[in-house]
């Protein structure tokens, strides 16, 4: 009998032992359910979409100058591709830097800005161009680098294409149109 309860008593250490060590290398659980499988790494769901819209901006204001660089404000609409039926409203914030200042050009411009698509989401990215001696501007090239709602992931870029300008009141707006992609 004594050998019995030895035989038992080393069975149950050896179990003991065994759950101790599966309990500390995070296998045993303490419970007759399967774990649960590893997490899988968030799949992008994005697919590419043609961006091909009509740009206009509103008034375009003077916000602050230096004798190298000027900022602006200004509002836009994009209306096409990938929208719909829906516009959406553009946010910007170019800055012009001249290359010899005090001439007014030649130049460079980078524009940030910020599209509201309502009631979807908002995406963001810029866009820069040059400016020749005569203030003509070239073909500009853009990069949407994210935003929020469905857009959260946006990447894309685009070219800036056909750029005129307009009169808005006492000042110059201007109609250009977006082509490329955006993935989303």
């Amino acid at each position: 009998m004594e050998r019995e309860l030895k035989a038992t008593e080393s069975r149950v250490l050896l179990i003991l032992a065994i759950a101790v060590a599966l309990s500390a290398s995070g296998i045993a659980y303490g419970s007759s359910h399967p774990s649960a499988p590893p997490a899988r790494a968030a799949k992008r769901n994005g697919r590419n979409h043609a961006l091909s819209a009509q740009y206009k901006s509103g008034r375009i204001g003077l916000d602050n100058t230096t004798d190298t660089t000027w900022q602006f404000d200004d509002s836009a609409t994009l209306v096409g591709r990938p929208f719909g039926g829906k516009k959406a409203s553009v946010d910007e914030l170019p800055q012009l830097t001249f290359d010899n200042p005090p001439a007014n050009y030649p130049g460079s411009f980078h524009t940030t800005f910020k599209a509201d698509v309502f009631p979807l989401g908002r995406f963001r990215g810029f866009y820069d161009f040059t400016v020749d001696a005569n203030g003509n501007r070239s073909n500009g090239i853009g990069v949407i680098t994210g935003g929020s709602g469905p857009f959260r992931r946006a990447t894309g870029s685009f070219r800036v294409l056909d750029w005129v300008p307009y009169p808005v009141g006492d000042t110059t707006g201007y109609m250009a149109h977006w082509q490329g992609t955006i993935r989303y």
